[in-house]
């Protein structure tokens, strides 16, 4: 499970928490989770999708706790979203500097629409992203749109 999923739920835990030590700290908690539920695991859907599932329900559940006990707002995600680009100097910075816009932009949404966002650019088919979210294979397909109309909004208004 750490190896071939291992990466994917690191990202999602950085696409929760900025900030590395509690990005590692939800990390914690969610291979904890996975290991409580591991015996319940019924095979009903993938080992992926069941992994994505409990990973939603933990950080779900650490944002919650996390806002009620801090009256600070969310942070943003930490980790870069693309990978860097082999081109030159001046090509990489702007590539980082839409990385960073486009983070900002993500840690701006509300978390549902945060975590949608975060497993659609984990390439996880809309079905799947449906079954780990308890919404239906129309509304994530309708949401996501909107959530991309939303971002590529807000990545091109220049800055104040």
């Amino acid at each position: 499970m750490v190896a071939e999923h291992g990466a994917a739920l690191d990202r999602l835990c950085a696409g929760y928490e900025r900030e590395d030590a509690r990005a590692e700290e939800l990390r914690q908690e969610v291979w904890l989770g996975l290991w409580r539920a591991l015996p319940g695991f019924r095979g009903e859907a993938s080992l992926r999708t069941w992994m994505y599932r409990v990973a939603h329900n933990v950080a779900s559940s650490h944002v919650r706790r996390r806002m009620r006990d801090l009256s600070t707002p969310e942070e943003q995600p930490g980790e870069d979203l693309v990978p860097d680009s082999d081109r030159g100097p001046e090509r990489q910075l702007s590539d980082a500097q839409r990385r960073a816009r486009l983070r900002e932009a993500i840690a701006g949404l509300r978390a549902t629409d945060r975590q949608l966002i975060l497993l659609y650019l984990e390439d996880l088919p809309q079905d799947e992203i449906a079954q780990i979210t308890g919404m239906t294979r129309a509304n994530v397909s309708t949401r996501i749109g909107r959530i991309k109309e939303r971002l590529v909004r807000i990545t091109q208004e220049p800055r104040r």
